[in-house]
Formats: structure tokens, C-alpha cells, sequence
């Protein structure tokens, strides 16, 4: 949770950076992935997340691909 926290920290202190937030997302998605039981709310968030970042950034073809792979729209 450690690495959770300061990047959740960081994104708050600056939620317009793209990278940070997509930093966060891939923290959150990789925990997913390694969880025995999937926590759902993980991969939700890092979605947001991403869409999020898209929000901020449009141009990024990297996220869109993470997007489509995760279910998101």
C-alpha cells in the first residue's frame, strides 16, 4: 500500500499531471493482476483513472490501448 499512497498523494497535489495519475492507475491495475481475489474496486478506479488522464491529455494511444484491454470505454 505504500507505493499506493504517495503516488495517491502526489496526484492530489497536482491532479492535472497525466503521468502521475496514469502512474497511479498502473499501481493500482498491477495489485489487481498479483491479488489471489480480484478487487474489483481496484480496477475500477484505475479506469477512472485513465479516463481521467485522457481528460487531461487526449493524444495518448498508450492509455486508449490500457482502456480497451481493461474494459473501459
Amino acid at each position: 500500500a505504500g507505493a499506493t499512497a504517495e503516488y495517491r498523494k502526489l496526484v492530489q497535489l497536482d491532479p492535472h499531471n497525466y503521468q502521475m495519475i496514469n502512474a497511479l492507475a498502473l499501481v493500482l491495475i498491477d495489485r489487481y493482476e498479483k491479488e489471489a481475489e480480484f478487487d474489483d474496486s481496484k480496477k475500477t478506479e484505475a479506469v477512472g483513472l485513465w479516463h481521467q488522464s485522457l481528460a487531461l491529455s487526449p493524444n495518448q494511444e498508450d492509455v486508449k490501448a490500457l482502456l480497451k484491454k481493461w474494459g473501459g470505454k
